[in-house]
């Protein structure tokens, strides 16, 4: 391995697990670059008063921070695994997690801590790259969701990754994998952006009659 495609390696580790010295310049170049596809994304979800929601890779928090803004949202988690990262998000959403809105975990696989079937709306920021196994990944959000329940993924190409059917290659992976458990297509859409532009798929889980 060459020593450039060595670093890069190790840049791109940090960005999906901060920490460490160099992990505290990663979370805050996180937090500036990240923080407008984050609201973005959460924007898009169209939440709505008693829905339960969980951010899987909340990073610095500021996803979650904006759902636990909307009024009368209900039980609020997050799933990150980055202690370092936790730590941040824990201190930019102190009131929430002290009136118990928000319950945030450090977790680096699956399966969550929690019900299954209770979580009405899951999503996912630029975290796909990074999982090393999707299919346990998505057979959790399966089982977390409830019937009727939406997952979204957003992601914004980087390292050079491929652009498929007008797609990052993550999410025509991800749209594929929950179409075959019968999700369907709710809504697919983008963000200019740079370097690239940000795209969001959002899937429907089948309500079981």
């Amino acid at each position: 391995m060459s020593e450039e495609s060595g670093f890069k390696k190790y840049i791109r580790s940090q960005f999906g697990n901060p920490r460490g010295l160099f992990g505290h310049l990663v979370g805050k170049a996180m937090e500036m670059e990240n923080r407008d596809r984050v609201l973005w994304a959460v924007d898009e979800l169209g939440l709505s008063p008693g829905m339960n929601v969980l951010e899987i890779g909340f990073g610095p928090g500021i996803g979650l921070e904006k759902v636990c803004s909307i009024d009368g949202i209900g039980k609020v988690y997050g799933i990150e695994r980055s202690s370092l990262m936790v730590k941040k998000a824990k201190r930019r959403n102190k009131s929430s997690i002290k009136n118990g809105k928000l319950i945030v975990s450090c977790c680096e696989n699956p399966p969550y801590q929690m019900t299954e079937n209770s979580i009405h709306c899951i999503y996912a920021v630029n975290i796909l790259h990074h999982v090393e196994n999707s299919s346990a990944l998505f057979d959790e959000i399966d089982r977390l969701l409830a019937d009727g329940g939406i997952v979204s993924f957003t992601d914004q190409p980087h390292f050079g990754r491929e652009i498929e059917d007008e797609l990052p290659s993550t999410l025509m992976k991800a749209r594929e994998s929950f179409v075959k458990k019968g999700y369907s297509v709710e809504k697919v859409t983008h963000m200019e952006a740079k370097p690239a532009p940000c795209y969001s798929v959002q899937l429907k889980k089948r309500q079981m009659v």
